[in-house]
Parts: C-alpha cells; structure tokens; sequence
C-alpha cells in the first residue's frame, strides 16, 4: 500500500462502508457485518479504521491485529494503541522484565482501553498485576508446551483460574504453546473452559493444524495467532496475514514490532483483511507447503534427541528471533532464558536431530551458529 494512502482511504475505496457511524466487526465465527455505533461504544479503544473481532463467547472484541511484547518499545506500543489496537499480550520474562513495565506506561491513565493478555510464569499473580499497574487482566494465558503434563495439570489450572476470576483478578482464561502444538490445543479443547488459544501457526502449522482450527470453531474457542511470519519476509508475510485472516476462528494476529513502518503495513493488510476486504476464497496452502523451507517450529528435532537438548528452542532463537526478526538482543535474551546454553553442553551431534526435521533443516549447524553468536 502506498505511504500516501491511509486505511481510512482505502477502505473507503474498497467498498461502501461507513466510517465513524459505524463499526468494522466480524463476530465470532461469523460473516462479516456493519454493525451500528452502538456496538461501536462497546468495543474498548475504537478506531472506525481498525477491523475487530469477538473472542469466542466473551464480551470481548480486539482489533485484528494486536502487538506481542517481547521487546520492550513503549514508542511502538503508544503508536498501535493510538491506530485502535486494543489487545497486548505481556509477561514479567519478557526482556528481564523490562517489557511488562513499558507496557505499564502505556496503558497508564487508558487501562480501559486497551484489554491485557498475561502469561502465567509469574511468582504471583498480585505481583504481576502491581507492576503492571492494574487491578485484573482480561486474558490470563496459561503458557503449556507438554500435552502429557498438561492435560495432567487441568484440574489444578482449572482451579486457580476459578479462584482468581471471582477474586476479580481475571476475566478469561487462555493457553499459549509453541511446542507440541496440536496435543496441547488438543488438551484445551478438552478442558472446555478457555475462552481462546494462542498457538504458533507459522507458515506450514497454519494448514497442518486445520482439524483443530475446525474443532476450535466448533467449540467457539478463539484463535490468537502467535509467530505467524515464520521466516518469511515482509511481503510474503502481507499475503499470510491474509490467509490466516481469513479462518473466522482467529480473531486476531499478534506480533511483536519493531518500526513504524512495519506496524502501519502489517496494521493495514491484517485491517482490510479482518474487514473482508480481501476474503476471496483464500487457497489456505498457499505455496508454502512446496516453497517454505524455514524452520516450522514443530519440535520435532526436540523429541529426537536423545539427550533432551532443547533443539527446537535453539533453532528458534537463530533462526527466527536472531535472522527472521532481525533481533540479535532479543535472540541473545530467550536463549538466556531457554537456558539453551546449559542444554547445548549436552549436545553430542549425533545427527538425530537433522533426521527428524521435516524441513531438512541442517540442524547441527545451527545449533554450532547459535552456541557462536548467543552465548
């Protein structure tokens, strides 16, 4: 899209809509409507040029595309929440804890309008909930990557969301994996109180995963759209918003941004896209499954290892955080926190590892990379 040409613009040209009497808003698995400004007072922080989706069954609507805060840019965060973005997904590990407090700057003196999703790796819910300056988080995202254990922690996790929400702390309850995806969405879909997922559905997990994107649907469970670039670039990845966007279970995409200039195309595609702008009928496999040759963050490396290196997180912070997202800090910072350096002394290079993989990744090599430039 040119620079010149605002959202508003395009909208505009693009079909008969009214803006600023009206409300771009696809319901929950539903075709999309004009709603009328009524619904518009009930959608927190709407922007006529942002395209919102309800999650699930709650009362919640969030812009299609929301921002993810891995890195701590408070500039960024300002920006998207004054384009209509009304959702961030935090967590106190987050760049040694640096990012949940900028975005307790930026939702300070707006706290309503704006709805926070917040991973569980807390020492306590209170402490998390002080730092951030606030008395409950909308979305508290129970962050499981082991299907086994997770499916053994349910009445444990069911419990502790129960007990928060009616001290008021909560309101929802979500998951978020990106290990051993399809099990672990598997065990949500069991469970049958989580208002929303939030998998990674990279390139080639998008159309992998479709059984349990028609079974989220079914149960009217939300999709919160994790790591969805994979190692594309950024226009491949204008075209995969697209194609995400158009499965009505994903309410939205979220996605940690570094520019201006990233935030306002991704903004853009993923607004007209969520509108239904651009919903012809999207071929859902793309091209990626014969032309995507990145990491497809299955874990399937991880499991063959005999040693238990944590293969797929090391792959995962060169490739994606390191190489795909241009984040050398950030790479550096989750293979810290992965304790990847720790599980890489185990590594024997026995090559199990490159069997394994799908992708013919040549994992050795990587994992060499990774120990070179992260540790």
């Amino acid at each position: 899209m040119s620079k010149t040409l605002s959202r508003r613009k395009f909208i505009r040209l693009m079909g008969n809509v009214v803006i600023g009497s009206g409300v771009l808003c696809v319901p929950a698995f539903g075709k999309q409507t004009v709603d009328t400004v009524g619904a518009a007072s009930k959608i927190r922080n709407f922007n006529s040029d942002m395209a919102y989706r309800r999650v699930g069954e709650t009362d919640v609507n969030v812009s299609v595309f929301s921002l993810g805060t891995g890195d701590n840019n408070e500039e960024i965060l300002n920006k998207g929440i004054q384009m209509g973005i009304n959702l961030i997904h935090t967590s106190t590990g987050y760049a040694k804890g640096k990012s949940i407090k900028a975005v307790a700057n930026a939702i300070k003196g707006r706290r309503e309008s704006v709805h926070i999703a917040l991973k569980d790796n807390f020492e306590s819910i209170e402490s998390a909930l002080e730092i951030l300056g606030t008395g409950y988080v909308d979305f508290i995202m129970f962050n499981r990557h082991n299907a086994k254990e997770f499916h053994k922690e349910i009445p444990e996790i069911r419990t502790k969301f129960f007990e928060w929400r009616d001290r008021g702390l909560v309101r929802y309850a979500g998951v978020t994996t990106h290990k051993q995806v399809e099990g672990c969405l598997d065990v949500a879909l069991e469970a049958g109180f989580f208002s929303c997922v939030m998998p990674s559905l990279s390139p080639l997990q998008f159309t992998e995963f479709k059984k349990q994107r028609n079974a989220l649907k079914e149960k009217k469970i939300s999709i919160i759209a994790m790591k969805t670039k994979g190692e594309l670039n950024s226009e491949e990845y204008g075209k995969q918003l697209e194609v995400v966007l158009s499965d009505p279970a994903v309410c939205t995409i979220n996605k940690g941004v570094q520019s201006f200039e990233d935030l306002e195309n991704w903004t853009s595609t993923a607004t007209l896209a969520g509108a239904g702008f651009l919903l012809r009928k999207v071929d859902e496999n793309y091209a990626h499954l014969d032309s995507y040759s990145g990491c497809n963050l299955c874990g399937k490396c991880e499991e063959a290892c005999p040693n238990n290196v944590v293969t797929s997180d090391v792959v995962r912070c060169i490739r994606y955080y390191h190489d795909a997202e241009s984040s050398p800090k950030r790479a550096a910072l989750e293979f810290r926190d992965l304790g990847c350096k720790q599980s890489l002394s185990n590594c024997k290079m026995c090559g199990r590892c490159e069997k394994a993989c799908p992708q013919s990744i040549p994992v050795r090599k990587e994992l060499r990379r990774a120990w070179s430039l992260l540790v």
